[in-house]
């Protein structure tokens, strides 16, 4: 990809890049770009990882802290990625798919775009998101949970369905579970405008890594208790969600807007790292986006 002069990279982070026209969609009343996700992305993925190698600390070697950061899945997938496991599942096999999607650790959340619907009604102007969630246990009706959070319910019902049963697909399961597999959040916030869907994503996915949250609070231990509690949204997703407001998205923005032109502009400098890799270096060298107002 080259760097062109009319929508310059100014940022880059591991294997993503913002350019200055992503940046742009951070301003308000603009829809949040694939750009903006993707970077986001791998700024949570820096920080998970920085945080399995700090806990390797104990254990000590290089080589233990470099084993934790590089078997920690992504949490939250970028678009490209949704939109690749969306238009294979119909030619490939399970494992086919599988092999060209990142690893799925226990939590994935997964971008849902209206263009993925069925019914043709998409322009690519609204995201939700999935919280895909593996189940603890084993044996008959095990595998995978996804809870869906729209912000404007029911928009995107029919693409999430889409982006699940590609998701399903993946990891072997039938398209038929959709069903008795996907179930809709409602404790999420209606967002008060027309352009702040995508934040809720990345607020989302902020909290279950600033908060350290153990997948286990999301799922059933059980087949018996995951037919008892089908179709109730787990009571710590419940709270979760709930703290998915329309004030703490637009300061979001605000906040990665600010941390993002301030990082774009101290790269055009030459004040930092041209590219770094780790969330400590960015830390060190730009600052934490993560606002005290939320």
């Amino acid at each position: 990809m080259t760097n062109d002069d009319r929508d310059p990279i100014v940022v880059s982070f591991g294997d993503a890049c913002l350019r200055k026209e992503d940046l742009q969609t951070l301003e308000p009343n603009e829809w949040l770009n694939d750009g903006v996700i993707w970077t986001f992305a791998e700024l949570l993925a820096a920080r998970s990882s920085d945080s399995e190698a700090s806990q390797s600390q104990s254990r000590s070697s290089d080589k233990a802290k470099q084993d934790a950061k590089d078997s920690t899945p992504s949490l939250l997938w970028q678009p490209a990625v949704v939109e690749l496991m969306c238009s294979v599942t119909a030619d490939l096999g399970a494992e086919e798919a599988r092999n060209l999607l990142p690893p799925a650790g226990p939590l994935v959340v997964l971008p849902v775009s209206d263009r993925y619907s069925t019914e043709g009604l998409g322009i690519g102007s609204h995201w939700s998101c999935i919280l895909a969630v593996e189940q603890a246990f084993k044996g008959p009706g095990s595998g995978w949970f996804g809870f869906h959070l729209d912000s404007m319910r029911p928009c995107n019902d029919d693409a999430a369905k889409t982006v699940w049963s590609a998701f399903l697909h993946t990891r072997g399961i039938k398209s038929s579970s959709v069903k008795r597999s996907l179930f809709e959040v409602e404790e999420v916030s209606p967002q008060e405008n027309a352009h702040d869907c995508g934040l809720y994503m990345l607020l989302l996915s902020d909290l279950i890594i600033s908060q350290h949250l153990d997948p286990v609070i999301f799922r059933p231990t059980s087949m018996a208790a995951a037919l008892s509690n089908a179709g109730k949204t787990p009571p710590a997703l419940s709270s979760l969600a709930s703290d998915l407001t329309p004030a703490k998205a637009a300061q979001l923005r605000i906040d990665l807007h600010d941390f993002f032109s301030s990082w774009a502009q101290r790269q055009q400098l030459g004040e930092v790292p041209l590219r770094m890799t780790s969330w400590k270096e960015v830390r060190e060298n730009v600052g934490d986006y993560r606002s005290p107002q939320r």
